[in-house]
């Protein structure tokens, strides 16, 4: 547990940094397999 509100933050600061382009490449990858699963669907009038 932190001991203050301001550790919690830089611990969720610096974890952020840590993980970010891991994190929104994740992202990135998920976004593309809806894209594709959205291409192959019907096609329903907007």
């Amino acid at each position: 547990m932190a001991r203050s509100r301001s550790d919690a933050l830089a611990w969720s600061v610096k974890l952020v940094g840590e993980h970010t382009e891991e994190w929104l490449a994740k992202l990135r990858t998920a976004m593309s397999a809806v894209d594709d699963l959205r291409a192959q669907g019907p096609d329903l009038p907007a």
